[in-house]
């Protein structure tokens, strides 16, 4: 990735990471779908008796990617610091993004679990981890 941003950097004269012959000289929602557009059709041609449009892949919308991303950056990283690279300001969107997997929950609980014993004269109420037994 680090390659690739410095291919972009070098002999631009733009400070953005992705120009494009915009007013504005970065890439722009209507730039980036027409884009997206073309390079689904690939060189796939449209059926000129029909007029229907043909694609090597088909569209989908650029939203998929984001969501893709943060569902792989899920696992990886607590909600609240996803929540704030995804620019959430409230956990319930972020929840739409996440989507454990069994796996996933699976470790998060092995973490969770301590195995604790009861110590002589010590509240039986209260358990003590296994690292705190006495000798």
């Amino acid at each position: 990735m680090a390659a690739v941003l410095d291919m972009r950097k070098t002999g631009n004269a733009t400070p953005w990471v992705f120009p494009a012959p915009t007013m504005s000289g970065h890439i722009e929602p209507s730039t980036l779908k027409k884009q997206h557009v073309k390079a689904c059709k690939g060189k796939a041609q449209d059926d000129k008796k029909t007029g229907e449009k043909r694609y090597d892949v088909q569209p989908f919308p650029l939203y998929t990617l984001r969501h893709t991303c943060l569902t792989r950056w899920a696992p990886h990283m607590d909600p609240w610091t996803l929540a704030h690279l995804a620019g959430h300001r409230d956990m319930a969107i972020t929840k739409r993004y996440v989507h454990p997997q069994a796996d996933m929950i699976r470790a998060a609980m092995d973490r969770a679990r301590v195995p604790v014993t009861v110590c002589a004269g010590a509240d039986a109420r209260t358990p003590v981890p296994e690292t705190s037994k006495p000798s």
